[in-house]
């Protein structure tokens, strides 16, 4: 290999292939490596170790925050993802940046926390006629995204001192199923509006000609009916990205606070 083409390799690429390939060969598992090995190999590369300690602090915290659930069957190819998240490392101990995000679920979210676990918090939707009404007036120009889904994971871990790494996630697979499904349930309408059903009720055709129209029924509705689901998925993966991207931009910025507008 020449010294250009050596160029352009990058470094993670190359590692990240030599460890593919190690893996495969079944030498993997036990040769793992220490920290202190993996700062030493960084820094013979031209790492700075105050940047491979930030890389396997935050790696570390990532490995305490919930998975994220596989998300590779048909629904999701034609619709589109069934989980949204965001993630960002912020100022702050995790226990007060926890302290922070809850209050605002609480107060501009509508949300209310149903399990809490060692920096992990799931919540849904307020209930009860106060909370129903303040989301349905968008009090306070406030659109309550976050409460228009069934569930939202809150994750905080510390890194070192006085930074924490917080993801926030979101289920959409209840939804996605229903519009999957809605489409599928317009094959009929399909079907009709090429013409087979009216004029096989009529017995105006003989069985073969049917399949004419049949597949010009299909080949126009299917496809509409996916694209049509698969634009309202989109939207509102979308919209749920947006609010919590926001929510971290504020939290970033040290301006999540619940009682501002």
């Amino acid at each position: 290999m020449t010294r250009e083409e050596g160029r352009n390799l990058s470094l993670d690429r190359v590692i990240r292939r030599a460890t593919e390939l190690q893996m495969a060969s079944g030498r993997g598992e036990d040769d793992a490596l220490s920290d202190e090995e993996i700062v030493r190999i960084g820094r013979e590369v031209g790492l700075e170790t105050v940047w491979l300690k930030r890389a396997l602090q935050e790696l570390r915290a990532e490995e305490r925050l919930p998975e994220v659930p596989g998300d590779d069957g048909w629904l999701a190819r034609m619709v589109g993802p069934g989980h949204v998240g965001a993630r960002r490392v912020v100022n702050g101990d995790p226990g007060r940046v926890e302290e922070r995000l809850s209050e605002w679920m609480v107060e501009r979210e509508s949300l209310y926390p149903i399990r809490r676990r060692a920096g992990i918090s799931i919540w849904q939707p307020s209930e009860g006629i106060a909370a129903q009404f303040k989301r349905s007036f968008s009090w306070q120009g406030h659109r309550y995204e976050l409460a228009r889904v069934p569930e939202v994971e809150m994750g905080v871990q510390g890194l070192e001192e006085g930074r924490s790494l917080v993801a926030l996630s979101v289920g959409l697979r209840v939804g996605r199923r229903s519009r999957g499904l809605g489409w599928m349930g317009g094959l009929p309408v399909a079907l009709s509006a090429g013409g087979a059903l009216p004029i096989a009720a009529l017995g105006l055709l003989p069985p073969a000609w049917i399949a004419l129209p049949v597949a010009a029924g299909l080949a126009l509705g299917l496809p509409a009916g996916v694209m049509a689901a698969r634009s309202r998925h989109g939207e509102e993966v979308q919209r749920v990205s947006r609010a919590m991207e926001g929510i971290l931009d504020r939290l970033e910025r040290g301006e999540l606070d619940p009682h501002s507008r």
